[in-house]
């Protein structure tokens, strides 16, 4: 400003932008910034700026100065109060208030170089589901990916699952992933790990597939009382195909020779338990003894036993029974290769008997045939029938002749015994 012809410089905290001005008067600085000689604006360059954190310059109307943070005070950009936010609102070299600590010593600690900091701070919280494959044992996850927290000058934390949550009072699905946690991996730095030879199971019987979880860290020097923000965790329990598994492996039943093609045999069939309830495919593997290898066809799709169209099963005396080896696969490939008690079954097996059917003798063509006689079969009462006759007539023939005294034997008679038979 210009007095008497003589050039003066603005109070402190003011500026002058104009030749020939007697005074400064309205033109303050704005605050954060240290206005001595030579300002011109109210945002006069970095040369004029307060100078560090660790120092704040109000320009509020009373206070022009530059001072320095007091004792568990930590400065501020005027009405900021959340220091997160300092880097966007104002620059450490252009602090204008400062705030005591008192108030957030729980939360904070103000050593007197102008900034506050956490006890315990929040580097890392993802938002991002994190995804834990199903039937994988100790599948482990990274903390340092994950959530991090950081104690104040070197001090140790204990990440808290739950953040502080009692485990009884976490929710179902909460305590089904905890459960199957390593917790002194979590705990010591935030990993999220599953116990040895313990996996997840997208379809868990509590229907938990995707799991909301709070998570914090406390110190672990008990004298401390501090507790770190919250960071909210989701973890997605991921889906992978998981095998069919045998619950009806074996029966056996029998069937007629000559069954007709397409007839069930027995009211059972094979069955398994898919957990993703995919459409299960039976195929017949292999058919002992190999001469009935085209005589059954399994369903497809139902598991039932039924007579191949065009098979013509034939019943042979001590034949044995037949033993059929089928599997089961799923829609995405993967074959049963247990049963429903964990125990190893690659397939299932099925026995079958072939029964003989009853049927009428058949003449095969023209026979002939002779009895001599004597032969034990004649009908005897034709032969008494006839010698009866023959004593009758001899009689008769000696009655005509006066034959008394002396017996004259009859003629004899030829008999052809083959001809009463």
């Amino acid at each position: 400003m210009c007095i008497g012809g003589v050039v003066y410089a603005c109070p402190l905290g003011h500026f002058q932008d104009l030749n020939g001005q007697t005074d400064c008067n309205g033109k303050i600085c704005n605050p954060g910034y240290y206005c001595t000689t030579g300002a011109t604006s109210a945002t006069p360059g970095p040369s004029f700026e307060c100078g560090s954190v660790k120092y704040y310059c109000p320009n509020d109307g009373t206070s022009f100065g530059k001072y320095t943070v007091g004792t568990n005070h930590y400065t501020t950009c005027g009405t900021t109060v959340n220091p997160e936010q300092d880097l966007l609102s104002c620059p450490e070299t252009r602090r204008s208030a400062q705030l005591s600590c008192s108030s957030i010593a729980g939360e904070y600690t103000c050593p007197g170089d102008g900034k506050r900091y956490r006890w315990i701070e929040t580097t890392t919280c993802t938002s991002v589901p994190i995804t834990i494959p199903e039937n994988t044992p100790a599948h482990s996850i990274d903390g340092t990916s994950v959530v991090q927290f950081t104690g104040y000058n070197g001090m140790n934390v204990d990440y808290q699952f739950g953040a502080g949550v009692a485990a009884s009072s976490l929710t179902l699905c909460q305590k089904y992933l905890w459960d199957n946690m390593n917790h002194a991996a979590f705990q010591a730095d935030g990993s999220i790990s599953l116990k040895a030879g313990t996996s997840l199971n997208h379809e868990n019987p509590f229907g938990c597939t995707s799991i909301t979880v709070d998570v914090n860290a406390v110190p672990i020097d008990p004298a401390h009382t501090f507790v770190s923000q919250t960071c909210s965790l989701t973890l997605v329990v991921g889906d992978v195909n998981d095998r069919p598994v045998w619950t009806n492996w074996f029966f056996d039943t029998e069937v007629q020779e000559d069954e007709p093609p397409k007839t069930i045999l027995g009211t059972q069939r094979l069955q398994v338990n898919d957990p993703e309830s995919d459409q299960i495919t039976y195929a017949i593997v292999s058919v002992t003894p190999n001469s009935a290898n085209d005589w059954f066809e399994i369903g497809s799709c139902d598991g039932k036993l039924r007579v191949k169209a065009g098979a013509s099963i034939t019943y042979s005396p001590g034949g044995g029974v037949i033993t059929l080896q089928i599997k089961a696969t799923d829609s995405g490939g993967l074959e049963a290769l247990y049963d429903a008690t964990g125990a190893s079954r690659t397939s299932a097996m099925i026995q079958v008997t072939v029964l003989n059917r009853a049927e009428p003798p058949v003449v095969t063509g023209p026979a002939s045939f002779k009895i001599d006689e004597n032969i034990v079969g004649c009908d005897v009462r034709k032969i008494v029938v006839l010698m009866l006759l023959l004593l009758l007539l001899w009689l008769l023939w000696l009655m005509l002749f006066h034959v008394v005294d002396v017996l004259i034997p009859p003629p004899v008679a030829v008999v052809d015994v083959v001809s009463c038979c």
